[in-house]
């Protein structure tokens, strides 16, 4: 029979790490429901260790090329995030064979976020920039793997401090680039190689 630890003996804790915290609510809602994959042991960004179901997520969309899933730290409503299963960098990385991984990127954050917000006119709000696709260059990338950032509705209210105003500007400039500009410099890539 095991003896009773003593009181002046220290306990195990038994506080949540700050993942598993995170994992109980979002709106009200436990959003972990990531599951473990194989394949992934390579990957040791973040987001290889939800690939390897290590850390938990909320995943929104899955099929053999990507990942989507909430972002950790919204900065708005929606904020999702679309991965490539196949490590690459980041979007200066991307060539011309990429250009329809990217564009599958960019059709399952936006099947994403309609199935999330079902009356809403995709089209029309991505036309009035009511809605945000995309990807940080550096040195404004804090998770070294590709990923699409899917932000609903924008402008989004910037009460962070100035990294994070760089990070996710109100319109796409030098560190944040739309989705549509990286699918043509991955397309031009071709021409110059």
């Amino acid at each position: 029979m095991a003896a009773a630890p003593a009181d002046d003996q220290p306990q195990p804790s038994t506080a949540p790490s700050a993942f598993s915290w995170l994992a109980q609510l979002v709106n009200g809602k436990r959003i972990d429901n990531n599951s473990r994959r194989e394949g992934f042991e390579d990957n040791r960004t973040p987001f290889g260790k939800i690939l390897r179901g290590e850390l938990p997520a909320h995943i929104l969309h899955e099929d053999h090329d990507v990942l989507c899933f909430r972002d950790i730290a919204p900065v708005q409503e929606f904020h999702a995030l679309v991965i490539p299963k196949r490590r690459i960098e980041h979007c200066g990385c991307v060539g011309h064979s990429d250009v329809p991984l990217l564009r599958h990127m960019e059709a399952v954050a936006l099947q994403a976020l309609q199935a999330e917000y079902p009356a809403l006119d995709v089209s029309a709000a991505r036309a009035a920039n009511v809605v945000s696709l995309g990807y940080h260059k550096p040195p404004f990338i804090t998770v070294h793997h590709l990923h699409l950032h899917c932000i609903y509705p924008m402008p989004a209210p910037w009460y962070f401090p100035l990294a994070r105003l760089l990070s996710f500007p109100q319109q796409y400039g030098r560190f944040y680039h739309g989705s549509d500009s990286v699918i043509e410099e991955a397309r031009a890539a071709a021409a110059v190689t």
